[in-house]
């Protein structure tokens, strides 16, 4: 499961830089998502969730992110699942995510810029989640509208559990581990 969670995840990134160039106009990358955004997200490590991103010069980008955040606990008893417990609370993540590249896609009449995030994150509901993640972070640019952007992050995180454990479905006990790492988010950049 690792190794092809990994393996996916790189081939995504490979792909990415090596999709060819669209270009039938000129553009430069820093007139796409400079300066600061606001925005929205979505899944990540909550469930709705309100982004911050600081462009270097439509660059680099430092990504701050606060979402609300739930877990359901229950057991499994053959194909049934009954919930126990049902826990809100609040995730944080900070990123830094390093440009690889943009292109153009004439057939969408959109720039792409292509990004490798690292992320810290802290997740607090019945307990202190603390972790990290490695991700893949493509935006989309229309052409005419470079101060508007739709994001998608896919990557691999690690949670671990600070100061206590987590019982799974089957009475298993868990104290961290990896996991596939999604966001959807919107910007408005000014």
């Amino acid at each position: 499961m690792k190794r092809t969670t990994f393996s996916v995840f790189l081939v995504c990134i490979f792909f990415t830089i090596s999709i060819g160039q669209d270009q039938d106009f000129s553009f430069e990358p820093k007139e796409y998502g400079a300066g600061n955004s606001i925005g929205l997200s979505l899944i990540g490590n909550g469930v709705i969730g309100f982004t911050m991103k600081f462009a270097n010069e439509g660059k680099n980008q430092i990504d701050l992110t606060a979402s609300l955040s739930n877990r359901v606990e229950g057991i499994q008893n053959g194909n049934d699942f009954e919930v126990v417990n049902v826990y809100y609370g609040v995730a944080f993540s900070g990123a830094y995510n390093f440009f690889m590249g943009s292109n153009y896609k004439r057939r969408k009449d959109k720039v792409i810029k292509n990004y490798l995030g690292l992320k810290a994150l802290l997740v607090s509901r019945n307990s202190i989640e603390t972790g990290f993640a490695i991700n893949w972070h493509r935006e989309a640019f229309r052409r005419n509208e470079n101060k508007y952007s739709r994001g998608l992050d896919l990557g691999i995180q690690y949670l671990g559990v600070f100061g206590g454990e987590i019982i799974g479905p089957t009475g298993e006990i868990f104290n961290g581990g990896p996991n596939i790492y999604i966001r959807v988010d919107w910007n408005w950049f000014r």
